[in-house]
């Protein structure tokens, strides 16, 4: 079985933007802290079907690492 019953799944998927959207506000109020979103990119990728989680675990496999290291170098390459 999945680790979040389907009655619950809203809830757990607004709880995890609820911790983006936290840590955003944290790193703004910090002066000269950027905040990189991985979000959209990640939604992108997975909306195409790649495989950026281990089923059932909260870790990256290979191919979000390797997403997350690009959009990291391209924040700092535009200035991070």
């Amino acid at each position: 079985p999945a680790p979040v019953a389907e009655a619950d799944e809203a809830e757990y998927f607004a709880s995890l933007y609820s911790h983006r959207d936290l840590l955003r506000g944290i790193m703004e109020d910090r002066a000269g802290w950027r905040f990189v979103d991985l979000t959209p990119a990640f939604e992108r990728a997975a909306a195409e079907g790649i495989l950026l989680y281990y089923p059932y675990d909260t870790h990256w496999t290979q191919a979000g690492h390797d997403l997350a290291a690009k959009v990291i170098a391209e924040a700092i390459a535009e200035g991070c």
